[in-house]
């Protein structure tokens, strides 16, 4: 019953994701459709994708928590165990990535840091802009509607392998799902 509940956890978290990354991309046309200067009705504000892009950094670490063991309790290091055995070998090195979703949630620690060091002249907030930035300036979150990545100062995830992962690993959650209710019992331990 466990393992069930567990799997359907990752089923609802896989569904979220993947409808919030269609959502940054979509609002990513819009902003491409902007910059070369076509016809622009602000369906999608730069708020929208900002929230959609917390949301998306926060259902990843859900799927870590229920897949990473890291330092966790042995009971906990099990259940991973477990369930990692179960839905078979998926690779989730992108939507695990902590260097952008700690930035995002640590904001306080990461500002501190970037303000001590004073590598830069200006800041903006939220950014949403396409191609590099200036090297004198630093965007706190930035989300780039070509690349389709969301950042905080240099570090950087690409929605689009995220997609791709979080489709491949749905896949497998709704096999192992489906496999096991013929009635088959996988042991805990």
């Amino acid at each position: 019953m466990r393992l069930y509940a567990f799997l359907i956890e990752l089923h609802l978290e896989c569904l979220h994701a993947e409808y919030l990354i269609k959502k940054m991309r979509h609002g990513a046309r819009h902003w491409r459709q902007l910059t070369r200067g076509r016809e622009f009705d602000r369906k999608v504000t730069p708020r929208d994708i900002q929230m959609w892009a917390h949301a998306c950094l926060g259902t990843f670490n859900r799927i870590r928590q229920i897949l990473r063991p890291g330092k966790r309790k042995p009971v906990v290091q099990l259940r991973c165990h477990v369930l990692n055995r179960v839905i078979g070998p998926v690779s989730i090195d992108h939507i695990c990535s902590l260097a952008v979703r700690h930035a995002w949630e640590h904001l306080d620690e990461k500002l501190d840091g970037l303000f001590d060091s004073r590598k830069f002249r200006s800041y903006s907030h939220f950014s949403l802009a396409v191609g590099s930035k200036r090297s004198d300036h630093v965007d706190f979150r930035r989300f780039d509607p070509e690349a389709v990545t969301i950042s905080f100062g240099d570090e950087s995830i690409s929605l689009k392998e995220c997609l791709a992962e979080i489709r491949a690993l749905n896949r497998a959650v709704v096999a192992a799902h489906d496999s096991m209710s013929d009635g088959r019992v996988v042991p805990w331990a």
